[in-house]
C-alpha cells in the first residue's frame, strides 16, 4: 500500500475516535437540558404557590379594611340611633344600623374564608419551596458527574486534535483536500478499500482499468455510486 494511503488511513482513523468522543459530549447535552428543564418546572410551581399566596393575602387586607370601615359605619348609625326623637327617625336609623351590620359580618366571613385560603396557599408554597431544596441537592451530584465528563471529554478532544493535526501534515496536499471535502460531507468513514472487484462500501462495481490504476499507482479514486475514495488495499 502506498504511503500516502496509509497515511490518509491513519488521519481517517483519528477522525474516527474524535467523532465517537464528540458524540459523547453532544449526548450530554440532553441530559442537561432535562436537569434544567426539572429544576425550571419546580421553581416555576413555587412561584406560583408564592403569587398566589400573597394574592389571596392582600384580599384579606382589603376585606379586613372593608370590615373597619363597615364597623365606623355602624358606630355612626348607633349614634344616630340614639339621637332620633321620632318613631319615623327610630325605623330609618334601625334600617342603616342593621344593613350595616350585614355588610359588616359578610365582610368578616369573606376576610375569614381569605385567611384560610391564604394559609393553605403558604403551606402550598412551604412544600414547593422544599421541593426546589429537595431537586437542588439531588441533581448536585449528577450536575457534578456530567461536568466532570464534560471537562474529560473535552481535554480528551483537546488532545486528539492537536494529533489529528499532526497527521493531516502527514498527508499530501491535493489528497487531504478530497479527503476533507468527502469526509465533511458524509460526516464519517470516508475511505474505503476495494473489495474484490466492486467498491468496499456500496458494492458498485469498479471498471478494469481504474482498478488497474489504483492497484498499480497507490492513488485514490471516488466510487461514482456512493462518492466515497477508495484504495487498493494489500
Amino acid at each position: 500500500m502506498h504511503s500516502d494511503v496509509q497515511a490518509l488511513l491513519a488521519l481517517q482513523a483519528e477522525d474516527g475516535v474524535i467523532h465517537e468522543l464528540e458524540r459523547a459530549l453532544s449526548a450530554l447535552s440532553p441530559k442537561l437540558t432535562e436537569l434544567e428543564r426539572q429544576r425550571s418546572a419546580t421553581e416555576d410551581a413555587h412561584a406560583r404557590a408564592a403569587a398566589a399566596a400573597s394574592a389571596e393575602e392582600r384580599s384579606q387586607r382589603d376585606l379586613h379594611e372593608k370590615v373597619a370601615q363597615q364597623r365606623q359605619l355602624q358606630d355612626r348609625n348607633q349614634h344616630q340611633l340614639d339621637a332620633v326623637t321620632t318613631a319615623r327617625e327610630a325605623t330609618a336609623a334601625m334600617s342603616q344600623l342593621e344593613q350595616s351590620k350585614r355588610m359588616m359580618d359578610e365582610a368578616a366571613s369573606q376576610a375569614d374564608a381569605a385567611g384560610r385560603r391564604a394559609r393553605e396557599l403558604r403551606q402550598s408554597e412551604s412544600e414547593q419551596a422544599a421541593a426546589v431544596a429537595e431537586l437542588a441537592t439531588s441533581q448536585e451530584a449528577a450536575r457534578s458527574s456530567i461536568s466532570a465528563e464534560q471537562h474529560e471529554l473535552e481535554e480528551k478532544l483537546r488532545e486528539l486534535r492537536a494529533k489529528r493535526h499532526a497527521a493531516a501534515q502527514r498527508v499530501p496536499r491535493s489528497m487531504l483536500s478530497k479527503y476533507e471535502r468527502i469526509h465533511t460531507r458524509r460526516g464519517g468513514q470516508s475511505v474505503f478499500p476495494l473489495r474484490g472487484l466492486s467498491c468496499g462500501n456500496c458494492d458498485v462495481a469498479i471498471p478494469m482499468q481504474r482498478r488497474s490504476v489504483l492497484m498499480s499507482r497507490g492513488e485514490l479514486d471516488t466510487c461514482e455510486g456512493c462518492g466515497v475514495l477508495l484504495y487498493a488495499g494489500e
